[in-house]
């Protein structure tokens, strides 16, 4: 049996016969922990923690051939989707603060009350989500075979260069939000299962990470932008600094992809 580390914070893999076992008990720790944090409105930790052990979770999923996993996985896609409107909240508040200074700062104040409802409220659901146990106790007790994880991370790159000829031949935010979300996948099933894919997996990893960088750069701007639509008054100026830094983040990530291979 050979224990191998992997990308930090991600569980160890143990490989048995071509088998995969995965090591979840840091990562069953570390949902506890950030679940207590979440429930804490004092806690300087902000719902990206919970948000982040969701995406492991159900790339891990993603991996076992079962009824049962699949069930599971979609209803923490349920919890990952109701994190992601906090989390959503607290990065445009953050970046909002970051670049309009003292009119970001107000703002940032303004939305703290519905902010901590956010995070209690999420907790809440969160401490009853019976399929994380679940989910914990199938991947303690599951081994998946190499063979099956090496296919499942060409599907997963197949599809990024599919949304990839989408996103440039029609465009719109709808298809180049699909390809963020493509690459997502691609880049965390690999970093996850770097310890059984083949050496150019890790290029390909390195390359998803960065343009999914570039396009999380390009959206959180452009939510920012909309999100200063809606406020209206006296930050309609400062929309003009936010859609001129969105552009360019798109332009960036449009250039990005046309050398994706």
């Amino acid at each position: 049996m050979k224990l191998r580390g992997g990308t930090p914070g991600v569980p160890p893999l143990c490989l048995w016969e071509g088998a995969v076992h995965l090591q979840v008990e840091a990562l069953c720790k570390r949902w506890a922990a950030a679940r207590l944090a979440l429930a804490d409105p004092a806690h300087p930790a902000h719902p990206d923690a919970v948000h982040e052990v969701l995406r492991i979770v159900r790339v891990l999923l993603a991996a076992v051939p079962s009824r049962h996993a699949r069930v599971l996985r979609a209803e923490l896609g349920r919890a990952y989707r109701d994190s992601t409107t906090a989390r959503e909240l607290e990065v445009m508040l953050a970046l909002a603060s970051r670049l309009l200074g003292g009119q970001g700062e107000a703002l940032a104040l303004r939305y703290a009350p519905a902010l901590a409802a956010l995070r209690v409220a999420l907790a809440t659901r969160l401490a009853a989500l019976a399929a994380a146990g679940g989910a914990f106790a199938l991947l303690s007790a599951e081994r998946v075979s190499g063979r099956r994880v090496r296919q499942h991370a060409k599907q997963l790159w197949r599809a990024v260069l599919a949304m990839r000829r989408r996103a440039r031949r029609k465009g719109g935010e709808a298809r180049w939000h699909a390809l963020r979300i493509a690459l997502k996948r691609c880049r965390f099933y690999g970093e996850l299962f770097a310890a059984v894919l083949p050496a150019k997996a890790a290029d390909r990893t390195r390359r998803c990470r960065r343009l999914q960088g570039l396009l999380g750069q390009w959206r959180d701007l452009a939510a920012l932008d909309a999100f200063l639509a809606k406020e209206g008054g006296a930050l309609a100026g400062a929309r003009v600094k936010v859609g001129a830094l969105a552009a360019e983040a798109f332009a960036d990530a449009r250039r990005a992809a046309a050398r994706l291979r």
